[in-house]
């Protein structure tokens, strides 16, 4: 699998592994039991809903300020314009991810209740 982004765009991957692994091993702690977050409905979607939040902040706050520069080349006199960088994974923008990764809980949520009892 090839993972691509621009700019700051891995910070997705980052918010969510990092979550995922947090809320699994804080819960595994508390309710001493290893299987919980596996057997759980709410545990992984409620590790998705809270990467969406950081991933949506971070990604809106670097998208919003950056803008195409227009600089002069003292050697040649030219103008050269440097692009826009935009943070994006997967070629989505960071700030999308924060929408799309609470689609993928509630999902992810409705599956497991739905296939719980088997």
């Amino acid at each position: 699998m090839v993972i691509v982004w621009h700019g700051h765009g891995y910070l997705t991957g980052v918010f969510v592994f990092g979550t995922c692994l947090a809320m699994e091993i804080g819960i595994e702690e508390i309710m001493a039991d290893d299987r919980f977050y596996q057997d759980q409905i709410w545990p992984l979607p409620a590790a998705l809903a809270l990467a969406a939040i950081p991933t949506a902040i971070v990604g809106w706050t670097l998208n919003r300020g950056s803008s195409a520069r227009t600089l002069l080349d003292p050697k040649t006199g030219e103008m050269v314009v440097i692009p826009r960088i935009r943070h994006s994974f997967f070629f989505i923008p960071m700030e999308w991810w924060g929408p799309i990764l609470f689609v993928i809980a509630a999902a992810t949520a409705m599956y497991r209740a739905a296939t719980a009892g088997q």
